[in-house]
């Protein structure tokens, strides 16, 4: 036996000797909430704004807006950083993607 051997050897040894602490495996499963907003819009408003399409997107993402207002005040989350004295604010929001198609 060489000296790196006999070095593992006496390793294993000495660690086989120390006590063997259980440290139990915990595992903890969050299961995401799905909020789902959906607006209608009646196909004449979208007639009759070929002219104005940012108007109508305008007016579709406030409408949407409106309805996740009190979710996210009831999930904003709040915590104080103590180096800079300020609060730090976040929501975390999971996002359905969206399929791709080819007429786009």
């Amino acid at each position: 036996m060489n000296a790196r051997q006999k070095a593992k050897h006496f390793k294993r040894l000495y660690e086989e000797t120390l006590p063997k602490k259980p440290y139990p495996v915990m595992h903890k499963t969050l299961l995401p909430k799905h909020y789902r907003i959906s607006q209608m819009i009646d196909a004449r408003d979208i007639a009759d704004s070929p002219d104005t399409p940012q108007l109508l997107k305008t007016h579709i993402e406030n409408r949407i807006l409106q309805e996740l207002r009190p979710l996210i005040w009831d999930n904003l989350k709040t915590e104080k950083d103590s180096y800079s004295d300020k609060y730090r604010y976040w929501l975390d929001i999971w996002v359905e993607p969206q399929e791709r198609s080819d007429k786009e």
